[in-house]
Parts: C-alpha cells; structure tokens; sequence
C-alpha cells in the first residue's frame, strides 16, 4: 500500500518512518511533505492509497489540506 507522511516537524516525520518500516512491512513510503501546500502538491502527484497527517501545521491543518484536496467543506 502506497502512503506519505505530511507532517511540519521532521523528526516526527523521521520517527513515523522507523516505526512504519519496522511494524508495517506492508506500507510502502512513496513520499513526505513538510505543510499544507506541499502536501497539496504530493497528493496531487502520488495518489497516495494511505496519507499519515499531522492536524496542526505551520501554514493550516490537515483539515485544510483535505478541504483543499478534495473541495469539501468541513
């Protein structure tokens, strides 16, 4: 299963990742992004089956980056 990891705080990132690859054999890591609008971008890009999101990010929250994603409203 393809996932990315969105996160603004690389060492939460970096720990997510240890944790996923030694639990989660079955999760293939295809990508990160550092804040709402990158994470626009790597979404848009990969199609990821699995997204790992933090809430709250320097520049909005994972809710925005799903309003944004998929035009809904929350």
């Amino acid at each position: 299963m393809k996932a990315v990891l969105i996160d603004d705080k690389k060492t939460v990132r970096e720990n997510l990742k240890l944790v996923i690859d030694l639990y989660l054999p079955n999760i293939e890591l295809v990508g990160e992004a550092g804040g709402v609008q990158e994470g626009l971008k790597l979404l848009r890009s990969i199609r990821p089956e699995l997204v790992f999101m933090d809430i709250s990010m320097e520049d909005g929250t994972g809710f925005d980056l799903l309003a944004l994603y998929g035009q809904v409203d929350f």
